[in-house]
């Protein structure tokens, strides 16, 4: 028999209620199944997320801005095409802003990945309380536009190893869905998986 996934999630403070939050809101459900996009992919690492935030976002990129940035910019091509895989690989990723992710896409996060929240922009904006919206970014700003579930649909987070997520004492959500259609956080049978959320102080 395979070795089942192992699931870790650290709870300190509120964070039992930020999760029930989200799984209540979104219908986020775990389970083991696999879901083919084809759109447009990528495979990312740290230096090729700060290029590309550069390329698409070069008034704004900063050393604190330059991971979300290029992460949002792959997500917006990915958008555009109608969704596919963005496959994340070894390395730490710092987030001051809200990632947006839009329908039909896969979210690959490979053995070794951290996502690391900060609270400094380098510009004149402030960082958000965030880290994921299941939402595209084209739709973020617009009010209503989400309503009566017509967020993101067809989303799967995939952990291929140990994840993290820190929100490193900063008070806010690690991710935030609302009117959300088939959200799936899932991990590879057989294969000891394990997301590690953590939100410490959050209120």
């Amino acid at each position: 028999h395979n070795r089942p996934p192992i699931w870790t999630v650290h709870i300190k403070n509120k964070i039992i209620k930020t999760a029930v939050m989200v799984v209540a809101v979104c219908g986020i459900t775990f389970a083991f199944q696999t879901n083919t996009y084809a759109k447009k992919n990528f495979k990312v690492t740290p230096s090729k997320v700060e290029k590309q935030s550069k390329k698409s976002f070069r008034t704004i990129t900063t050393k604190y801005t330059k991971h979300y940035l290029g992460l949002n910019a792959f997500l917006d091509k990915m958008e555009k095409a109608g969704g596919g895989t963005l496959t994340i690989k070894k390395g730490t990723y710092y987030i001051s802003n809200a990632i947006y992710v839009p329908s039909n896409t896969k979210v690959v996060f490979e053995n070794g990945v951290v996502f690391k929240k900060i609270n400094k922009t380098g510009t004149n904006y402030k960082a958000s309380g965030s880290m994921w919206q299941i939402c595209p970014r084209s739709k973020s700003k617009k009010k209503n536009s989400i309503g009566k579930y017509k967020g993101a649909k067809n989303v799967t987070f995939k952990a291929k190893g140990k994840v993290t997520f820190d929100m490193d004492n900063i008070a806010g959500i690690t991710i935030v869905a609302a009117h959300n259609q088939n959200i799936n956080v899932i991990s590879t049978e057989g294969i000891g998986t394990e997301f590690i959320f953590t939100l410490e102080k959050a209120k």
